[in-house]
């Protein structure tokens, strides 16, 4: 059995907000400290190095 994939919220700037294994937790992260929409992207861990993939972004839809 895999390990369970990672999860990076980074803001406009390219900073790491928030790590962790749910996905839906970084996204309360940026609505908790009111990263404005369209300002933040969740991306998931995609092989052993790379945090590449988009999965979600902040957006004001």
């Amino acid at each position: 059995m895999g390990a369970a994939p990672l999860y990076a919220l980074y803001d406009q700037h390219g900073l790491l907000r928030c790590l962790g294994s749910d996905g839906e937790a970084c996204e309360a992260y940026a609505s908790l400290f009111g990263l404005a929409p369209g300002s933040w992207s969740v991306m998931q861990e995609s092989g052993a190095t790379a945090l590449d993939r988009p999965t979600r972004s902040g957006s004001s839809s």
